[in-house]
């Protein structure tokens, strides 16, 4: 079931580690597609690239594509024409530059080059959950490295890098 308004505003997690979403609509996190200016049909991935465009602010604390002095029809060309916003890691580099790959493939342009499905997105966070989880945050290595960051504990180093979307398929998509 699409949503059509998935953006960072209008998701709330619970301590239940059970997340909702509100119905407020906003065009800084619309799928090319949603904007009726791109030839390919919404469906179900539309709501991957809003997840992802989420994705992004709540890491970087900014929309993919804003700047202040940005009308709606900037905005809108921006989702539609313009390349892949810079790397989630660009403007937070504890981000893991594999999460930055995943936030980016869920944004592509072409629905065709996205994650196809949220199972497939799933299958990937998981892997980097799984990977952060795996390492032990009083290592000396990690310790060296909070020091050197000013007592900041990064995560680029712990993630090692993999093929996006290895679990990502699906035989047919619901049109929205």
């Amino acid at each position: 079931n699409s949503r059509r308004d998935i953006h960072s505003r209008n998701i709330a997690v619970s301590l239940a580690e059970s997340v909702d979403f509100m119905d407020i609509d906003y065009l800084l996190y619309t799928s090319p597609e949603r904007t009726g200016r791109s030839p390919y049909s919404v469906d179900t991935r539309s709501d991957i690239y809003s997840l992802g465009a989420s994705f992004y602010f709540l890491l970087t604390g900014r929309p993919p594509y804003h700047s202040p002095d940005m009308d709606v029809m900037q905005i809108v060309h921006h989702h539609i024409m313009d390349t892949l916003p810079a790397t989630p890691c660009i403007h937070n580099p504890s981000v893991p530059s594999v999460l930055g790959d995943i936030i980016l493939r869920m944004m592509h342009k072409s629905p065709d080059r996205r994650y196809q499905s949220c199972h497939g997105v799933m299958a990937d966070l998981k892997r980097v959950a799984a990977s952060l989880s795996a390492t032990p945050m009083t290592s000396s290595a990690t310790s060296a490295r909070a020091i050197a960051n000013n007592n900041k504990v990064s995560f680029v180093d712990i993630v090692p890098g993999f093929t996006l979307g290895q679990q990502d398929f699906v035989t047919s998509f619901k049109k929205c």
